[in-house]
């Protein structure tokens, strides 16, 4: 434990917070949404998903036209390289979500930090950390990674960094 506290004093008081809001959503994320599966618009997705995986298309009945009935096309095509991959699609949807969560949280605070003292940053990290209803009505759904390219997408055109802020603008049309 002494080596993990000496390691610790030796980070700056920003990167030790941004570790403890990561940590902090991430958990909330894990004890509210593990066990679910998604609401029932995220079974649309994961059966587009499916059939992208089987190599399929687009389609949502076999030997059928294809058709585009989900929400987001990134987010479905994220979710086949799961399945492809081998993985569970609806856990990989909920896995993705917390973690975006959890980063979106990090990226609310650099926002503000950009703006504000640290004291406000981290409120308004928490607060959005702490609103279960983002974590309640949108398991399985696309919402979490795209409040998270939102954010991301904020950040970097606040800090100049303008190449990078319009890669993640265009991510959000997909």
């Amino acid at each position: 434990i002494y080596h993990i506290a000496v390691k610790i004093k030796a980070m700056n008081k920003k990167t030790v917070i941004i570790i403890i809001l990561f940590a902090f959503s991430l958990m909330l994320g894990i004890l509210f949404q593990w066990e679910e599966f998604g609401v029932d618009d995220a079974f649309i997705t994961y059966r587009f998903a499916e059939h992208i995986a089987e190599g399929k298309g687009f389609i949502w009945n076999h030997n059928e036209q294809p058709v585009y009935g989900s929400t987001s096309f990134l987010y479905t095509f994220l979710l086949s390289l799961f399945a492809r991959s081998g993985f569970d699609i609806p856990e990989s949807s909920i896995i993705t979500g917390i973690i975006s969560r959890a980063f979106s949280s990090v990226l609310l605070f650099l926002i503000c930090l950009l703006f504000t003292d640290i004291k406000t940053s981290v409120t308004a990290s928490l607060l959005f950390s702490l609103s279960l209803s983002t974590i309640i009505f949108s398991p399985g759904l696309e919402t979490q990674l795209y409040t998270m390219l939102i954010l991301l997408t904020f950040y970097l055109y606040f800090a100049k960094k303008l190449t990078l802020a319009s890669i993640a603008a265009a991510l959000l049309v997909m």
